[in-house]
């Protein structure tokens, strides 16, 4: 959650990764543009940065096999 952020989640990549053979390496979610006056988008934006609510979700993966 929330859902219409990402659209998947980190356990859909986790349970796809064990059907077609690979696992998911790390995550990250960095914060994006922060849509806000200018005076307080500097600490909403460290606000996020520290507690990884970020909207956007970066994941990598490798293979198993």
């Amino acid at each position: 959650p929330p859902f219409h952020l990402y659209e998947f989640s980190e356990e859909s990549f986790r349970k796809h990764g064990e059907r077609v053979g690979y696992e998911v390496a790390r995550i990250r979610r960095p914060v994006g543009e922060v849509y806000a006056p200018a005076p307080i988008a500097w600490p909403l934006t460290r606000l996020m940065e520290a507690s990884g609510t970020g909207m956007q979700m970066v994941v990598w993966l490798r293979p198993t096999g």
